[in-house]
């Protein structure tokens, strides 16, 4: 009775304290929270919790999210639960910075007004699926994502913390232009009139005039604004030393830096050229490797990328069809096989573009024996394929001759990077100081030199961000746009390439905070099967080619039986009248066709069936081998203390 009893409160008192141990860890870690994830992707990054948590001002997100009209609709029902989950996270993370409201807008009902007023755009199906975020400030300030694609989502912590930090920084950021090149608008000369014609700014200024404050530097500029954050150079071509101590400076204080540094400038056309063979003949390269040998890269001079797995198709002067020329080359994103890719995936500058067009880009490597040192981390954004070669850019100097060059051909067998990112602590190229003034000889009388408002720097406050492009003309719009008339009258830009995005993202990334800068794509939230994905597709492979011998089979014994009935001209009543022989071999046809047909059925069979037994063999590891290794655990202990007890009582 007594054990009964007992047994029975130790029952008892074992739930009792199974129900308060749940209670109280449940009351006291409400908060806690474990990522076991690999790349910790339901973590904020440390520049993302900074943005949320250093934010001036309270930010209200409000996430429009059709819960209901996508349950049970993938991809767009498990990545609108983590956009939210993300959400949350900012939320809780932003010490009540970050305010977040969610909505499901119901199909005709006032949210869904409230939705499509604020710039979002819904998914159509029976009913339109709204999943965009729209974020305000307390000054009335704005910015929205229209829409929230399950593609991009490796770039969703970026988009978000941007978001935060436009509101929180809501004012216009200066951008500085120094360029010899017409790019923003002015006059250039023509080589077929040999006249100056106005030029109006590129597709790429005028994009960025409307984001940011575009100002226009001098080329012999002596010191670059405090206010400008970025810095747009372009074709830094016979820059005098004091205007690249000023850029060297910039860079040191903490100054974000976008070089366009070509080997060979096809838009460089000389305004005093006297005619046209001048103006091919003038120099076309610029140099910045004063600055970037100290930084501890360069420019390969003198030569040009040429790719003939990229090679762009031209049309030459009395060809009638178009010929692939190596000097211009079309570097694509391939996201099925990112090896392949001449576009980095992981990079938020490169990440969402599919395609950008260079001409006669040049190559960007370590400076030979740069060896140990301050020197930065150089981190490609864009390169070639592994056949890509370089070449003279004197083999281009007058016209150049793409049959020519791709008979030259002689595959690489390493990637060329045309453009990346250079980071990292490094000392100033100019330890002397600043340089003297140079004396111009077209104005003897000497300028007053102005003082410098800034102290000199001779090496870097914080790790540089640059990113260095070995190319100018892919900002040219002939390389991306092209202009179409809407109603024969209003023209309109179509873009065929991303290079004007491809700059814009460098300085939208570039602009942000150094936490925004830090905020890198994360891995893939989607954890599919490899293991069963790639068993699978084995599988099928092996099968499909049983199945297309098969068939092939099949349609040859159809073949040969109308060969047959076409061989019997002579009818009776309408039927085709067959020899003994004939109606045999049409017999033994028809069986073997029926044999063949089984035998395809049973090639689909097995397919499915090593499907289904793959599926079930994984159902049986992780739902029967778990409980069984327990089980087995179990057993062992209770045996060990069988064993023990009879020990115990023999002796």
């Amino acid at each position: 009775m007594n054990r009964s009893f007992n047994a029975l409160l130790a029952i008892v008192i074992l739930i009792a304290l199974f129900l308060g141990i749940n209670i109280l860890v449940g009351q006291g870690v409400r908060r806690a929270r474990v990522d076991l994830t690999q790349d910790k992707l339901f973590t904020l990054s440390d520049g993302a919790r900074n943005i949320a948590r250093n934010s001036d001002d309270t930010i209200t997100l409000t996430y429009y999210f059709s819960e209901k009209s996508v349950a049970g609709v993938e991809p767009y029902n498990t990545y609108g639960k983590r956009v939210r989950e993300l959400l949350e996270e900012f939320s809780r993370q932003s010490n009540g910075k970050v305010l977040l409201q969610v909505v499901d807008p119901a199909p005709y009902s006032e949210d869904e007004d409230r939705a499509t007023a604020a710039g979002l755009v819904p998914l159509q199906g029976r009913d339109p699926i709204f999943m965009g975020l729209v974020g305000k400030n307390t000054t009335d300030g704005v910015q929205v994502i229209p829409a929230l694609d399950p593609s991009e989502e490796r770039f969703l912590e970026y988009n978000v913390s941007k978001l935060i930090y436009q509101l929180s920084n809501p004012k216009k950021k200066a951008v500085g232009l120094i360029s010899p090149l017409n790019i923003a608008g002015g006059f250039v000369l023509n080589p077929q009139t040999q006249r100056p014609e106005q030029k109006r700014p590129s597709q790429v200024i005028t994009e960025l005039r409307q984001l940011y404050e575009v100002r226009e530097l001098g080329v012999d500029s002596t010191e670059i604004p405090a206010d400008i954050e970025v810095l747009l150079l372009v074709h830094p071509k016979d820059f005098k030393d004091q205007t690249l101590y000023a850029i060297d400076q910039f860079v040191l204080r903490g100054g974000r830096l976008i070089a366009l540094v070509d080997p060979y400038c096809e838009t460089d056309i000389p305004m005093n050229a006297r005619n046209q063979m001048e103006a091919m003949l003038a120099p076309k390269a610029s140099n910045l490797n004063k600055l970037l040998n100290a930084w501890g890269v360069e420019i390969v001079d003198s030569r040009f990328i040429g790719d003939l797995k990229r090679a762009v198709n031209v049309n030459q002067p009395g060809q009638r069809e178009a010929v692939p020329y190596i000097g211009w080359v079309d570097m694509r994103m391939d996201k099925e096989k990112p090896a392949d890719s001449n576009l980095v995936s992981g990079d938020l500058i490169t990440g969402n573009l599919n395609r950008i067009v260079f001409a006669t880009a040049g190559s960007i490597q370590d400076k030979p024996g740069r060896g140990e040192g301050s020197w930065v981390t150089v981190t490609p954004l864009v390169q070639s394929t592994d056949e890509a070669m370089l070449i003279d850019t004197a083999k281009i100097g007058m016209m150049p001759d793409p049959k020519k060059l791709i008979a030259e051909y002689v595959p690489g067998k390493s990637r060329l990077t045309i453009a990346a990112r250079l980071t990292g602590p490094v000392k100033t190229a100019f330890p002397a100081g600043k340089p003297a003034a140079t004396p111009d000889p077209n104005n003897p009388v000497e300028k007053k030199e102005e003082p410098t408002t800034q102290p000199a720097l001779t090496e870097s406050k914080s790790p540089i961000n640059v990113v260095l492009i070995a190319d100018c003309d892919f900002i040219d719009d002939r390389f991306y746009v092209q202009e179409d008339r809407l109603f024969g009258q209003i023209p309109v830009m179509r873009k065929f390439s991303d290079n004007a995005d491809f700059v814009s993202n460098t300085v939208d990334n570039l602009g942000g905070s150094q936490d925004l800068i830090s905020i890198r794509a994360r891995g893939e939230y989607a954890r599919p099967f490899t293991r069963v994905r790639d068993m699978l597709a084995t599988a099928q492979t092996k099968y499909r080619a049983e199945e297309d011998a098969l068939q092939q089979k099949v349609e040859q014994a159809k073949s040969k039986i109308e060969e047959i009935q076409r061989a019997r001209p002579d009818q009776k009543d309408g039927a085709v009248i067959l020899t003994a022989e004939q109606q045999a071999t049409i017999k033994k046809l028809r069986e073997d066709i029926a044999e063949t047909n089984k035998q395809l059925r049973n090639v689909k069979f097995n397919l499915s069936k090593d499907v289904e037994q793959l599926g079930t063999n994984l159902k049986i590891i992780n739902i029967g081998l778990v409980p069984a290794i327990v089980a087995l655990f179990a057993v062992g202990i209770g045996w060990y203390r069988v064993s023990r007890r009879r020990v115990k009582i023999s002796e």
